[in-house]
């Protein structure tokens, strides 16, 4: 009876920190992991699901880099809303989502543009973009179109 009970104490002191950490782990364990750009600081990936018999591109998660016109710049984790079907290996689209690591106080909304290609040998690449209005007052961000390359199985180190 006492092994049990330590045993339960030790569950519950290692589970306390999963529970107030809450919210999502950056970057997530997608399928194809990579880099923007070659960019130490960044990261890309994303997953692939069959969906009614179509392949679909989804949980993009990206740390892109990114400048703003009052001038703070910086690398910021976002994951971009929704799917991309992919068509003989492409996939590309245009969604609308909320930046919230970008501006805390009140997330701003931002469009995403990303396009790319399934390649051979578990290999992927493509173009990614944002625009983010208004992160603050009258502030606007965005990354301009980035060229990333990622593999599939690949573990990326998350940037500090």
């Amino acid at each position: 009876m006492k092994r049990f009970g330590i045993c339960i104490c030790l569950v519950g002191v290692l589970a306390i920190p999963g529970i107030a950490a809450g919210g999502a782990v950056f970057p997530p364990d997608n399928a194809y992991q990579g880099r923007i750009e070659g960019d130490p600081n960044t990261y890309f990936g994303f997953d692939i699901v069959h969906q009614n018999g179509k392949r679909k591109v989804t949980q993009v998660a990206l740390q892109p880099p990114h400048s703003c016109y009052s001038g703070n710049h910086g690398y910021d984790p976002v994951v971009i809303p929704g799917s991309f079907t992919v068509r003989h290996g492409r996939f590309h689209g245009t969604r609308q989502g909320t930046y919230t690591e970008l501006y805390s106080p009140s997330p701003p909304p931002a469009t995403f543009k990303l396009s790319g290609k399934l390649l051979r040998h578990g290999k992927a690449r493509g173009t990614v973009g944002f625009r983010a209005f208004p992160v603050g007052p009258g502030d606007t961000c965005y990354s301009g179109t980035l060229a990333w390359k990622a593999n599939r199985g690949a573990t990326v180190v998350p940037p500090a």
